[in-house]
């Protein structure tokens, strides 16, 4: 499922642009929640920062495992 980007990845994984897109309108609806004091969102609220918590972790990962292993190879050789 996209909501505006449409770029897919060859295993069918969610690409970094589609989670940046989704964190993008997180962080728009945690402001709308608190700029309207909808306290009836509050538990949706609280999936969106587990979910952007995570989403974080899941875009800065394979960056992350790529420099570490160049970083690796590049010491040891």
């Amino acid at each position: 499922m996209y909501v505006f980007t449409n770029n897919k990845l060859s295993d069918g994984g969610i690409c970094r642009d589609q989670t940046e897109e989704w964190k993008g309108w997180m962080q728009v609806m945690f402001v709308w929640y608190h700029y309207f004091a909808a306290a009836e969102w509050y538990n949706w609220i609280r999936i969106y920062i587990a979910a952007y918590v995570w989403m974080t972790g899941f875009g800065n990962q394979p960056r992350l495992r790529k420099t570490v292993i160049y970083l690796y190879n590049m010491y040891i050789t």
